[in-house]
């Protein structure tokens, strides 16, 4: 759900076997506000009662990809000022784009990828969740 946004973005980029271009990087960096138009325009029939529980698959949506020293998307957001539930999303994202093949990109160990987490903390992620995910996985 978090990268439903991604519906918007043209197959081309979206699976292409390369190194994007700085324009088709721009592009994928459209698919968190594209996320959030779809799930507004899914949800304005909804309930006032559902629609309340919904705002933190919203944050979710809109912030997964904004990096705890505010050099993330779509906002440049920092540290707190990223929802919560939207700083956990983004280092299961990355863990779960580290290790999966992509068709730009083999998989990498579960080492690696762990390795990598832990040099971004404070970086990418939020230090406490960083240090709560290594410590449950």
């Amino acid at each position: 759900m978090h990268d439903i946004g991604k519906a918007g973005i043209p197959e081309g980029i979206l699976y292409k076997p390369g190194p994007l271009t700085s324009y088709e990087r721009r592009i994928i960096e459209l698919h968190p506000l594209m996320g959030k138009d779809i799930f507004n325009k899914i949800t304005t029939s909804a309930s006032h009662e559902f629609m309340s529980n919904l705002a933190i698959a919203e944050n979710i949506i809109l912030f997964h990809h904004e990096k705890w020293d505010g050099t993330g998307y779509p906002y440049r957001l920092q540290g707190e000022d990223i929802p919560f539930e939207a700083r956990i999303v983004a280092i299961v994202d990355v863990y779960d784009a580290l290790t999966s093949r992509r068709p730009y990109k083999d998989s990498w160990s579960e080492d690696q990828a762990l390795v990598y987490i832990k040099e971004m903390r404070g970086k990418h992620f939020d230090p406490d969740i960083t240090d709560t995910f290594l410590k449950l996985f």
